[in-house]
């Protein structure tokens, strides 16, 4: 039965960890569309409309960290309820109702990850807008 259990929390655990290493690979991605926006911006050929369509993809990356950070935060919820024995060994990685209630995507939008990370990459993105153009 112990061994039933850690094979359930390693298939927990890696679950997490590819949920962890998508969100660091949407960081890096942010950071490289960031760069590539200034510098798109800061050349002469940029009518003044143009800043306003690289706000999707910025804000769509922000989503898509959030919506993988809220996904990380849940499962780790479940490796805790498997390794305290409140859930049963069924291998199942369907997340509960009362998992999905404690972790909203709200609480997750303003973690100190994401906002730590993305706020100055937007900060950066609108002032360029303002004092480039």
């Amino acid at each position: 039965m112990e061994g039933d259990k850690t094979q359930y929390l390693q298939m927990i655990q890696e679950v997490i960890g590819r949920l962890s290493t998508i969100s660091s690979v949407v960081k890096g991605f942010s950071v490289t569309l960031a760069v590539a926006i200034v510098t798109i911006l800061s050349s002469d050929f940029v009518d003044s409309w143009m800043p306003w369509i690289f706000v999707l993809p910025l804000f769509s990356l922000i989503a898509l960290d959030v919506y993988y950070l809220t996904l990380e935060r849940k499962y780790r919820i479940l490796y805790e309820n498997v390794r305290t024995n409140q859930l049963p060994v069924d291998y199942s990685l369907t997340l509960t109702a009362d998992i999905n209630n404690k972790i909203t995507v709200m609480k997750c939008l303003f973690s100190k990850s994401i906002l730590m990370f993305h706020v100055p990459i937007v900060l950066m993105y609108l002032l360029t807008c303002i004092f480039i153009k």
